[in-house]
């Protein structure tokens, strides 16, 4: 007697079309995972940036409401024009001067502020922003006509630490509380 075999039901993948399919997976999951790592560093520029910009933001701001309330814009020679450096006397009557200073912060340069006559430089940047160069214009300084001084701000540079590093330009105009460049009175 023969044995009796039996036709085997065969249901299920060969081992051809799991490795496909593992292929495939593996395909789609390094794609995934090489764009999660793109939207990941982009958010760490941005977060680094913001955060950078949001301490220049705030060094601007403090440089903005004391030249606003001073007087003497351009020390005792007032003259109109562009310059590295800005002068003016603050609302306690201490002689301010901000200034950009290309050697400081590891050769990235940075916005300096000095108080009174012969005081140390002091960085009122972060160390985490390289300043490639600041001008002030100033206008209408002139204590003679009788119109607004201002001064316009104008910072260049760069933020952040390599690779996620951005450069930027920011310019600000600050106008003087009162006529003519005499005294604040308040």
């Amino acid at each position: 007697m023969q044995p009796k075999f039996e036709k085997m039901n065969r249901s299920g993948f060969t081992l051809v079309e799991i490795m496909v399919s593992v292929v495939i997976f593996s395909f789609v999951m390094l794609m995934v995972a090489s764009m999660l790592l793109a939207i990941v560093q982009a958010n760490a520029k941005a977060q680094t940036l913001k955060t950078t910009l949001d301490n220049l933001n705030i060094s601007l701001d403090e440089m903005s409401r004391t030249i606003r309330t001073g007087s003497y814009y351009g020390g005792t020679s007032c003259a109109d024009g562009t310059f590295t450096s800005f002068k003016f006397t603050n609302q306690e009557g201490v002689v301010v001067t901000y200034s950009y200073d290309s050697a400081s912060n590891n050769g990235q340069g940075s916005i300096d502020r000095v108080e009174g006559v012969g005081g140390q430089p002091i960085a009122i940047t972060g160390t985490d922003v390289g300043i490639t160069s600041a001008s002030f214009n100033l206008e209408n300084c002139s204590a003679s006509n009788n119109t607004q001084p201002y001064v316009i701000i104008i910072v260049k540079g760069s933020a952040g630490i390599q690779p996620n590093q951005s450069t930027f330009n920011i310019e600000t105009t600050i106008s003087k509380r009162g006529i003519g460049n005499s005294v604040y009175s308040g």
